[in-house]
């Protein structure tokens, strides 16, 4: 009735309401796109944030890992720096016994210094450890290996390629220092590894294999390391092939194992095939031809052979090697097997005498 009586006044007054509402709902709708602008920048300065952080614990990470290695390389460097060449006759001491002494500081340095991160630290030990091996310290490197041994099981598990590698550096270690307590095992578990996530013909699987072989020869079981070196040998040959170097070492193994378990026969069939293999790799005047054949010698010689020293005797009268270690061995195997035959053949054995006398002269300051 109001509005019938005062038709302008409503109609204003509606005006008015319509254009507050839409007034209203713009304010509304520009709030909240003023918001989400707002969320949005957040975000994004969140994100940079972020990244700003993250940057930042990567560059300070790429420096810690930058001062690791150089301190690394600070304490491997120790071990060479000014070395003089001619300490052997100023300190009386062999160049092996100088370099361990190096290495026993190295040691004692990186106890010493924080490195910081476990696994550089066992890369170092393990490298430590190798040389003092490499340098015939095995004792010595047992406590190194031991120590790299544990931080890479705890930090990558037992089975992770650096681990299982480690546990095998530290096998031979003990083996080397007759540690008959830890020889065994140690062999025993990587060989396990190795056969349970490598092929048979893997290298790692191969090398296992012969280190275990060799620690029962270093427990004086000969009968038991056989069976190992003939399965590692068989490996090798069918992945490598029948003249590959790696057969060399595992063929030398077998032929020690057989001399010890005193089984002579099989000695001798096994260095008469190394000669061969040395022969057809290397050629008839290499130095491990020359090698093959002195062992050949003392295999007939322990044997009670004597009468098959003789073909040795005109091979090596006839040869003429070129290079100085290949001279060397020959002179040393020309004097073994002219002892051996002097009473049955005086005249070769006078002829291999003065062979080896040619050769000494021909390098006099070797």
């Amino acid at each position: 009735r109001w509005c019938r009586r005062r038709p302008a006044v409503a109609a204003l007054l509606a005006l008015v309401v319509v254009v507050t509402a839409a007034g209203l709902t713009g304010i509304s709708w520009k709030n909240r796109q003023l918001a989400a602008k707002n969320e949005a920048l957040e975000q994004a300065v969140q994100a940079e944030r972020q990244a700003t952080e993250e940057a930042d614990a990567r560059r300070k990470e790429a420096e810690t890992r930058l001062a690791q290695i150089q301190k690394g390389h600070e304490i491997l460097g120790s071990i060479f720096t000014d070395l003089d060449p001619h300490a052997e006759k100023k300190e009386g001491k062999p160049l092996r016994v100088l370099l361990g002494e190096r290495l026993d500081r190295a040691v004692e340095q990186l106890e010493g210094e924080s490195i910081g991160d476990p696994l550089a630290v066992a890369a170092l030990q393990n490298i430590l450890g190798k040389s003092l091996m490499g340098l015939g310290y095995p004792g010595k490197a047992i406590s190194l290996l031991t120590k790299a041994h544990a931080i890479r099981a705890a930090e990558l598990g037992a089975e992770h390629p650096d681990t299982v590698a480690s546990m095998k550096n530290l096998a031979i270690a003990c083996i080397d220092a007759a540690k008959l307590d830890w020889s065994l095992p140690l062999p025993e578990q990587t060989l396990k590894i190795q056969e349970a996530k490598r092929r048979q013909d893997h290298i790692g699987t191969i090398a296992a294999t012969n280190n275990l072989a060799l620690a029962h020869m270093r427990a004086g079981k000969p009968d038991k390391a056989i069976p190992l070196f003939e399965q590692s040998l068989k490996l090798a040959k069918t992945t490598f092939g029948p003249e590959h170097p790696t057969r060399f070492g595992l063929l030398n193994n077998l032929i020690m194992a057989y001399r010890d378990a005193d089984k002579l026969d099989q000695a001798i069939d096994h260095v008469e095939e190394m000669l061969k293999l040395t022969t057809a790799r290397f050629g008839p005047t290499h130095a491990s031809a020359f090698a093959s054949m002195n062992d050949l010698a003392s295999a007939y010689d322990k044997a009670g052979k004597l009468d098959q020293v003789l073909p040795l005797a005109a091979s090596l009268l006839k040869a003429q090697p070129t290079e100085t270690h290949a001279r060397q061995i020959l002179a040393k195997t020309c004097r073994k097997v002219g002892k051996l035959i002097a009473e049955r053949d005086p005249k070769t054995a006078e002829a291999l005498s003065r062979k080896a006398t040619s050769l000494d002269a021909k390098s006099p300051n070797e």
